[in-house]
């Protein structure tokens, strides 16, 4: 866990939630899946080692579309969307992002696209 906050995406966006449901109420993902980027910041604020490990290995963390709109309204400052990044990333570097069949075709979209640009 201390990886996860140590990451500049985390450091910097993460403020005390007061839960005004702002961020979920511009989210278009939340209006698509079971995603609400309010809960994701209680969650990971928390900083409950089994919950981290749950949303990493979770599809939770691959329903957002990363448009950041959740940053632009809240009133903390929070950005449920860098939060998202960091754990994507954690979840790819642990490797855990194989339990999840979103991580798994988002890692693979990464992989050959990616490879492809930059190869």
């Amino acid at each position: 866990m201390d990886e996860l906050f140590e990451d500049v995406h985390i450091r910097h966006v993460l403020e005390a939630c007061i839960n005004c449901g702002m961020c979920t109420s511009v989210c278009p993902a939340a209006l698509v899946y079971d995603y609400d980027p309010r809960v994701l910041v209680n969650l990971v604020e928390k900083r409950d080692e089994q919950t981290i490990e749950k949303l990493l290995k979770s599809d939770y963390i691959w329903y957002c579309g990363e448009c950041m709109s959740c940053t632009t309204r809240c009133p903390r400052n929070n950005s449920p969307g860098e939060i998202v990044i960091a754990l994507r990333h954690l979840s790819q570097r642990k490797g855990l992002f194989i339990h999840s069949a979103r991580g798994r075709h988002q890692h693979a979209v990464l992989k050959i696209v990616g490879g492809s640009i930059l190869g």
